[in-house]
């Protein structure tokens, strides 16, 4: 009897210890499931596995890694182009660079005509000199 006593103490504890190892392991789960972040912009600079995204006044550093999908009016991470509209979505690095998990392109460069982009450039140089 003290025997089975002894045993079913070894399992409560064993039971006990593999119940907290799962609630950390959702903690951090939940932290990093916190971190995943989504943007939209238009692409400034296109390096060797990064992109440069301006979201208004926010510039942001975007890490395309080969799990990174690529979505919308482009085929891959080769085919996108300076001037397109993206929508992106990954985890946020410590240094605040975006870890890209899907980059999907809204708009292309070469589908804006160029009296829209002037006008656009026009627009922005008139709401900047009022300010």
């Amino acid at each position: 009897m003290v025997r089975h006593v002894g045993v079913l103490v070894a399992i409560l504890l064993a039971t006990a210890c593999l119940f907290s190892a799962s609630s950390a392991d959702a903690a951090s789960r939940t932290v990093s499931l916190d971190a995943l972040t989504a943007a939209k912009g238009l692409v400034v600079a296109k390096a060797q596995g990064s992109l440069t995204v301006r979201d208004g006044r926010t510039v942001i550093q975007v890490v395309i890694t080969p799990q990174t999908q690529v979505a919308g009016r482009r085929a891959s991470f080769a085919t996108i182009a300076i001037d397109d509209v993206v929508r992106l979505e990954g985890l946020l690095a410590a240094d605040r660079r975006l870890v890209a998990t899907r980059v999907e392109v809204l708009l292309t460069a070469g589908s804006m005509t160029a009296v829209r982009r002037s006008k656009t450039e026009t627009d922005h140089t008139v709401t900047l000199v009022t300010w």
